[in-house]
Order: C-alpha cells, then structure tokens, then sequence
C-alpha cells in the first residue's frame, strides 16, 4: 500500500505506504507528531478552553450528503475508487476507503478508538480521526499580537459549512467554509475525487488574514502492515527540544532531543545511532516527537 499525504493530495496504491505532513512555518517552527496520536489526548489542555460549538446542521436541514460517521455527523463524497467523509465539527478527513484494481479495498486513516464514548474531551479530541486543516500548527500560551489560538485552531474544532457539492464529467467536489474569529477571516476547504484515481485532492483557501501562522495538515494514520513515510520537500527537520517522554511515567523515547536533520531516513538517536522514520512503524517501545520543515520556494 502506499498512502501519500502533502497539503494538497493524498494517494493511494497497492505496493507500499507513504505519509508526510509538511508544515509552512510562521513566526516560529512547529512540530507533527508521525503516526497514530492517540498520545494527543492530553495536549490539548482543558477541555474548558474549547467549549463546543453549536452544529450547523438540524436534522431538518441537513444537506442530502450528510451522513452518521463514527459518532459524528459528516459531509460525504464518494465515486467508484474513493468513499470518504468529512465531519461537520473540525473537519476531519476520515473514514476514507479506497478500492483498488480487483476491487481490494483499503482505509488508511486512523479512528480514535473512543469516538462512540462520552468522554467529556474537547471537540478536537473528542472528533480525532483522519486528516484536518491546522491553522495554526500548535497553540499558544502566550498572547500573540492579541490573540490566543485553540489548539490546531478553529479550523480542527469548530463546524463548518456546507457550500456546495458537486459532481461534473469525472470530478466530484465537496466545498465547505469556515469564518474564524482572527481578523474576521475565512477558510474554504474544498476536496475533490476524479473517477478513476485512488486519490484524494485537497486545498484550503485563506482569505482576509494577514501576518504569519503556522499552518499543517495533521495526517493520524493506522497501517496494517509496515509502511513508508514520505513528505513533499522539505527545509530541514528537528526532534523536540526536550525528551518527549519520561521512563518514570512509563514512557521512553529513542531521538537525540533537538537534533536536526535533512534526511528523513537519517535522524539522531540519543546513542550515537540513527533512525529511519521513513519506515513506520519504527522503534518498538518508544514515541518520539519530530517535525519537518516544508520548502516552499
């Protein structure tokens, strides 16, 4: 199998598995964590910073895509090779089934195995699955220029619009919006499937924003079988500044912390070694956090 994940496209096919998140960075470097996050239920913070939004969407005036998925309500495409749903809260990318010649059929993105319990998390949390759009990358303790962000931003939390979906010659689209409260400003997602490709399209359009922010596509993925990971090109990569986990609480990590790199096959370890993280799984035992820098020129 191979599974390509970049801002825009995400590919599947049957030999192998690919994955990458490049992250456009703002006024500071972010960081992506490779595979299942399941670990993310604490960073979240409180769950009282990120109190639900309201649905958009009663049950009487649901667009005719919509559909119950996995304990949400979700926008839904689907043509001969692809099957995918959004969900309405956050916009998660996820489930998505791609059927294959000979008709094998593959879903390489991940579920949070509570997403049919009540566990009182925030949306972000409580929604995890797939892919979602993070603007920004991360979260803020401190006030910037005024404003402090939800963590991966509205963009991951809150419910979005139905704009339109439409189906022309071998393109099907899904258009959804999001106004977000910075600046008043608004985000467009908009996804696109093409009879004949196991592929999904994606692009995000920002209007009536200004200044940096770091932005991400967070790719939560679950392999049934060793995959490869690979990013659109990239600057530089860096290992978290400090050891990401600790032995006293159970946890151990194997990457020199804030070590750089510039080959994902070819990152530090704490003994002198290096790791290949364009195979995953990797390093039985231990979580690791790293992020990769994109090259946007």
């Amino acid at each position: 199998m191979i599974v390509r994940v970049i801002p825009s496209f995400i590919r599947a096919s049957p030999k192998k598995a690919h994955t990458g998140m490049p992250l456009p960075s703002g006024s500071s470097w972010t960081m992506a964590r490779l595979g299942l996050l399941t670990s993310d239920r604490g960073s979240a913070g409180p769950s009282s910073t990120n109190t639900p939004a309201r649905l958009l969407y009663p049950a009487s005036h649901r667009p005719n895509s919509m559909i119950w998925s996995f304990g949400q309500m979700a926008f839904s495409l689907q043509n001969d090779n692809v099957e995918l749903a959004v969900t309405e809260l956050g916009g998660h990318l996820a489930p998505v089934t791609f059927t294959l010649d000979g008709g094998r059929q593959i879903q390489p993105f991940s579920i949070a195995p509570w997403w049919n319990e009540n566990t009182g998390e925030a949306p972000l949390l409580q929604v995890l699955r797939g892919d979602f759009f993070c603007m920004p990358f991360g979260a803020n303790n401190d006030l910037y220029e005024g404003e402090r962000y939800l963590p991966h931003g509205e963009t991951a939390s809150y419910p979005w619009s139905h704009v339109e979906t439409v189906s022309k010659g071998n393109k099907s689209t899904l258009h959804l919006q999001l106004d977000v409260s910075a600046q008043q400003g608004k985000v467009d997602k908009i996804i696109e499937i093409r009879q004949g490709h196991s592929a999904v399209y994606q692009r995000h359009i920002i209007s009536g924003l200004s200044g940096p922010m770091p932005l991400g596509h967070h790719a939560t993925l679950k392999f049934q079988s060793p995959g490869l990971i690979s990013t659109s090109p990239r600057s530089f990569g860096k290992v978290n500044p400090t050891t990401f986990e600790n032995p006293a609480k159970g946890g151990y990590s194997f990457l020199k912390p804030d070590a750089e790199f510039t080959d994902l096959a070819r990152v530090p370890c704490v003994d002198g070694s290096v790791s290949d993280l364009s195979i995953y799984p990797n390093r039985e035992g231990f979580e690791d956090l790293a992020m990769v820098l994109a090259n946007l020129t």
